[in-house]
């Protein structure tokens, strides 16, 4: 019996060995010996890659029967084993799938392997494109495998579902081959959307990613500080956000956001004035230097505004006075020094922006100590004090040009001493040299007249003004119309300016005006006519707009959230007047240049 059970386990292994190698024998073909280790692979539902090994005299071509089976050859060996990889795509089908990888030499098929994978969820998704898309206009393309149609929908409206082909699948599945249109991305900084697909209860989620622009357009020697200013329609301050010490929603507003931008470009505004905190976002106080997170954040915001078209002017606010309450004792070389790193690392950092850009050195310098010691008379300035904010201002000048590339023909913005008119009338007050001819820019700022635009109470000196313009006096509450500082006022203190810089090649722009509206505090205000006091603020942001541009300066009115919603940059509803004014005399204000 011993001697039977041997004889028919040696005809069975004769059998194996005859079905697992063969012998081509002609007169063009050599003898192959082949040898197949395992005959079955089997895959997961996703798909991953196991090894797969035969032997043979030369490295044999592995078929699969299906598409979605992918064979990688890997290597081989002397000894004549050979590797390769059998891999799936996503099984979109809710029940396991199989296939046959066939395997042939010159021409003969050697054998083959059955290849199983498990049951996926009913959708796969394959994407055939590339991470991220350059910044030009184009195409993405992805594959989506599913029973039945998918449902899709986009996040951001710069890309749209463009040409969809069905390709019908052996395994009773349809291939769906999708091309999606890609808009250009203005902006600098990368923008991400997300393509969401849904068969039945099962969604999967794409993440398209587009770059910014590696850089902007150089600036070119026709980009005077007159060409800037004149292309300067009506401009706008993002105020109380990016200049709070240690975080731009510290005083209530939310974080600038990409609509709120785009709504102030709506509302007619091509210009922003960002107000600018440095110094409390060190992460080197000794050294000085800009946190790199800070330094991305206002990046991208500049950018943001540059991708809408709209100027942007970027400064070094108050922020904890360290340079602005810092003037009346004279020049201080350890300021200077502070502040040539801080522009140093802002302007290297900021360098590829086109003449979109404007860099301002300052904000109000000296109004603080002004306005303690002297209660506001900036005729009392002191020259040691001009002359500390003349040097500081010649620092940026020349920090900012020492960068170079598109540094070396940006305009740049400096500052009145207190940032008032009559600090820039000082015979002793000049604006910095510069290497560059025509690109500075001069900037005061307008509250005028004190007791109507800002003034928070009655003093013993005076009342508050609570309307402006001829047309808007209370015929009843007259103690509270303007008394001083109305239209022809406004006229005459822009006149000064135009003769003493506009006239001289160097236009200005106001960096702020504004009027607090007292409704918003009507407890404050005694006997207050609110419609009255609204047509007086819409008056004289008109006025101001309109004068300003005809003397050469481009207006930036203040806006701190009171007037404009900070998450879409739409009018509050009971404040449309205040934005009515201001285009108003946008639309009337005609540059002398």
């Amino acid at each position: 019996m011993v001697f039977k059970r041997l004889i028919t386990s040696l005809c069975a292994l004769s059998l194996a060995l005859i079905s697992i190698s063969c012998s081509k024998k002609n007169n063009d073909s050599p003898q192959v010996d082949f040898k197949l280790y395992v005959q079955s692979v089997s895959l997961n539902a996703n798909g991953e890659g196991q090894d797969f090994v035969v032997a043979a005299s030369k490295a044999p071509e592995l078929t699969p029967d299906d598409e979605w089976c992918k064979v990688e050859y890997l290597s081989s060996t002397q000894k004549g084993n050979h590797s390769y990889k059998i891999s799936a795509t996503p099984n979109p089908l809710a029940k396991m799938r199989s296939t046959t990888v066939k395997i042939s030499l010159d021409g003969a098929t050697l054998g083959s392997v059955s290849v199983e994978q498990a049951a996926g969820n009913g959708m796969s998704v394959e994407v055939t494109d590339k991470e991220k898309l350059s910044a030009e206009a184009g195409q993405y393309k992805l594959n989506v495998v599913a029973e039945e149609a998918p449902k899709v929908s986009m996040s951001a409206d710069w890309v749209t579902q463009g040409e969809t082909k069905e390709e019908q699948q052996a395994s009773g599945v349809t291939k769906y081959v999708m091309t999606f249109e890609v808009q250009p991305n203005p902006g600098i900084t990368e923008r991400s959307a997300t393509i969401t697909i849904e068969v039945g209860d099962v969604k999967k989620e794409v993440t398209i990613t587009q770059k910014g622009k590696s850089s902007t357009e150089p600036i070119g020697e026709e980009e005077t500080a007159q060409h800037i200013i004149s292309k300067i329609y009506a401009g706008i301050n993002i105020g109380n956000t990016m200049e709070v010490p240690g975080g731009e929603t510290g005083w209530g507003n939310p974080a600038v956001n990409e609509t709120y931008i785009s709504g102030l470009k709506k509302l007619g505004f091509n210009a922003v004035r960002i107000p600018c905190a440095w110094n409390s976002h060190l992460s080197n106080k000794e050294k000085n230097i800009i946190d790199a997170a800070w330094l991305e954040r206002v990046y991208t915001v500049v950018g943001w505004c540059i991708a809408n078209d709209m100027y942007v002017v970027l400064n070094i606010h108050w922020d904890e006075g360290w340079l602005e309450d810092n003037v009346f004792d004279g020049y201080k070389s350890s300021i200077d020094e502070k502040q040539k790193t801080l522009w140093k690392q802002i302007a290297t950092k900021m360098n590829n922006f086109d003449s979109h850009l404007l860099f301002a050195s300052m904000n109000e310098p000296g109004m603080n100590e002004n306005t303690n010691k002297n209660g506001s008379q900036t005729d009392k300035f002191p020259k040691v004090a001009v002359e500390a904010i003349m040097r500081y201002q010649q620092t940026f000048v020349d920090v900012v040009r020492g960068t170079g590339g598109n540094n070396a023909l940006r305009c740049l913005v400096v500052q009145a001493p207190t940032a008032d008119i009559t600090g820039g009338m000082l015979s002793y007050y000049q604006v910095p040299k510069d290497n560059v001819a025509n690109r500075l820019v001069f900037e005061p700022h307008y509250y005028e007249p004190y007791q109507f635009t800002i003034m928070p109470k009655d003093e013993d000196w005076g009342k508050v003004f609570y309307y402006w313009g001829a047309q808007n006096h209370s015929k009843t509450d007259t103690k509270r119309n303007a008394s001083w500082g109305e239209e022809q006022h406004v006229k005459d203190r822009f006149a000064k300016l135009n003769q003493k810089f506009v006239k001289k090649g160097v236009p200005c722009i106001i960096g702020e005006y504004c009027v607090h509206p007292k409704e918003l505090k009507k407890e404050s205000f005694a006997g207050l006519d609110v419609e009255l006091h609204k047509k007086s603020r819409a008056y004289f942001n008109e006025v101001v707009t309109r004068e300003a541009k005809n003397a050469g300066c481009a207006p930036f009115f203040w806006e701190t959230g009171q007037i404009i919603n900070r998450k879409d940059g739409t009018v509050k509803a009971n404040q449309t007047m205040e934005v009515e004014g201001i285009m108003k005399g946008a639309e009337a204000g005609k540059y002398p240049f």
